[in-house]
């Protein structure tokens, strides 16, 4: 009973129906959190907007930092002018005198004394050539003008213009 019939001891033999297999393609997915190149790119552009406008401020601070430098050589001067006056009834003609050095503590600045007399002097501050202050455009000059008992600050700018309004702290 073999003749292509799908009976088998008289029992009817029934097919299952064929499961189809669906094959999806392959998406690559990765489960690791990263960056795409246009996301890398965006991220250094404002980096670099960032640093454009920072890096200026940045250095006119680190400038202003260092004219404390030449603001205490300018009083320490003016501390020992002092004390010269009270020995010598006049103040000193030149740093020599008294005992101090043409430049600041930290090297930033030369000073200069001139103008001396009986009943005042004048002592400038300009920052040494090749410095890292020599860029203060702004501050090139500071000065301290002692007579007859007072004082009087000044600074001007690389042309000259009076910007004692922004070099001495007030």
């Amino acid at each position: 009973m073999n003749g292509g019939d799908d009976q088998t001891n008289g029992s009817a033999r029934t097919r299952k129906p064929s499961r189809l297999i669906h094959i999806q393609p392959m998406r690559h997915r990765s489960n690791s959190p990263g960056f795409t190149l246009v996301e890398m790119m965006i991220t250094v552009v404002v980096i670099g907007i960032l640093v454009a406008v920072a890096y200026p401020t940045y250095i006119d601070q680190v400038r202003k930092g260092r004219r404390a430098d030449a603001f205490d050589a300018l009083v320490l001067v003016q501390q020992q002018q002092e004390r010269y006056r009270s020995q010598n009834q006049q103040f000193a003609a030149d740093l020599d005198a008294l005992k101090l050095s043409n430049s600041s503590a930290a090297g930033h600045y030369k000073l200069t004394l001139a103008e001396t007399s009986a009943i005042g002097y004048t002592v400038t501050a300009a920052p040494s050539a090749g410095g890292r202050q020599a860029g203060d455009k702004d501050c090139s000059t500071l000065k301290l003008v002692v007579f007859k008992g007072t004082q009087q600050r000044s600074a001007t700018n690389e042309g000259g213009a009076d910007t004692t309004y922004r070099c001495w702290p007030q």
